[in-house]
Order: structure tokens, then sequence, then C-alpha cells
């Protein structure tokens, strides 16, 4: 933010950093922190994969999911491919060789953002959310035992939500929860796609 005295950028960015402790590296945008901006970057988004435990985390502005629900709106083709597309770019993220490269980050974030916004649980939230898009959004990669891959979204939120990010073992807990319903729900959609695929593969973190 411009105007804004180093010394107090510094002491933000401490504000920050000290409210997602557990979280070593945290994507968001590169203009420095101040007090405005941890306020203005209401939207949490989680990147999971399941397999390997790999977890990543940015706080971005809720019009980026937003804008996100317009292209694939928009653009058929985008909305066809965005999941086939983000779990790509997830899994290279979450390659060891891939460790630092912050524009495969970045990449794994944009297009789990067009994924999320192609989600019933997207559609959900938009009608019944009184603080709208603003929360938590986790978006699960799910290994099959059958190779293939497949992605969860969840959302998650309490009244005056003022946590810049769950920690890690709140992150590891909402997943892991998820999973055990998942294989259970044998009837929803996802537990169908679960029971074709020869169930999960999960990191024993999660299992």
């Amino acid at each position: 933010m411009t105007g804004t005295a180093p010394a107090e950028n510094a002491f933000w960015e401490g504000v920050f950093l000290a409210t997602a402790k557990g979280w070593q590296s945290i994507r968001r945008e590169s203009d420095p922190v101040s007090k405005d901006r941890i306020a203005d970057l209401r939207l949490r988004v989680y990147l999971v994969n399941t397999h390997t435990g790999w977890v990543s985390a940015m706080l971005t502005h809720v019009r980026d999911l937003h804008n996100a629900h317009q292209l694939v709106t928009k653009n058929k083709d985008v909305r066809e491919q965005a999941q086939h597309i983000s779990i790509g770019k997830i899994l290279q993220a979450s390659d060891p060789r891939a460790a630092g490269d912050s524009a495969l980050q970045r990449e794994a974030f944009d297009t789990g953002l067009l994924n999320l916004a192609c989600t019933t649980t997207y559609n959900r939230i938009i009608e019944s959310n009184l603080e709208g898009l603003a929360g938590h959004w986790i978006l699960i990669v799910y290994k099959l035992n059958d190779g293939s891959h497949i992605t969860r979204p969840m959302f998650w939120t309490t009244p005056n939500d003022t946590q810049p990010l769950l920690t890690p073992q709140e992150l590891q807990f909402q997943v892991a929860t998820a999973a055990r319903f998942d294989q259970q729900a044998s009837e929803s959609s996802i537990g169908r796609h679960i029971v074709k695929g020869g169930g999960l593969l999960l990191h024993p973190q999660y299992a």
C-alpha cells in the first residue's frame, strides 16, 4: 500500500505472521502488509494434497473468487476443464522438486479458484451465507486407488470470523473429518467416485 511508512509496514508484517503461526509459506499479493490490507484479505484459500500431506495457504480478496466465477460462467471451455487443470497444477506444485517455485504456486491457486467457482458449494454459499464469499475455502485433492484424482471443496467460517488463517492443526482436522465422511457417504456424488475408484489413498494424517 503506497504511502505507508516502512516501520508501519514491518509492524503489520509481524502481526500478519504472528496470526498465521505454523505456516512456513503463505501465498499473498506482493504489496506491503498493512492493517487495512489484513482486514481486506477476507478470502482464505487452502490447497491440500491428501495423498502426500502437502498443503499451502493464501489470503486474497473476495473479488478474486467472484471474478473466477464470472470467467467460468462466460467461458464453457474453462468451466469444463477447471477441475482437471487445477488438479494438474496442484499435483505439480506439491511435488517436492517444485519447492520454492512461486509461479507454479500462483498457478495452482489461480486454477484452484476457478475450480471452486464451478462447485455447488460456491452456489450454496452465495445463497445462504450472510457474509458472502468471505471465509475459509479448502480445495482437497483426493487420489484414488485406480490412480485417478478428484477434488472436494469445503467452506468453513464462524460468526465474526477474524482469524486470518486456520492453524495447520485445525486444517488437518477439517480435512480428516471430510475424508472420513466422504468414505462413508457412498450415495453422494463424491462417495460414488470414491467407490468407483477403489477407495482413497490417504496420507496417515488424514486416514
